[in-house]
């Protein structure tokens, strides 16, 4: 988690569990993550995810055909923010799922 974590500047809090990571190297590498939140950590990922400058330049499915257990479709969204930096880009969603907190984290490098 800690790799992208430090590539889309997202603090993870304590407690979170990675339940599914993807990572495509070497050239514009792009990391997928899937990562169950804390209850008592929502209201601060809710926060951080809002402060994300937000974009609409991307498409929602940029990339999306690399990583198979990517949703074609998000249901119960909480909060989601796409975000361009300086050479990235940045899809981070916080949904609701069978019941538990999950952070979708799609990183483009290009």
């Amino acid at each position: 988690m800690r790799l992208i974590e430090d590539a889309a500047k997202i603090d993870i809090p304590e407690g979170a569990e990675g339940l599914r990571f993807r990572y495509i190297p070497p050239v514009d590498p792009i990391y997928f993550a899937k990562i169950e939140i804390p209850e008592a950590s929502q209201k601060d990922l809710e926060a951080e995810i809002g402060r994300l400058q937000a974009s609409e330049d991307f498409s929602d499915d940029l990339a999306n055909d690399r990583c198979a257990w990517w949703p074609k479709h998000f249901e119960n969204t909480l909060v989601s923010r796409k975000a361009i930096g300086k050479s990235s880009y940045l899809d981070a969603r916080l949904v609701r799922e069978d019941g538990r907190l999950i952070l979708y984290l799609k990183y483009v490098s290009f």
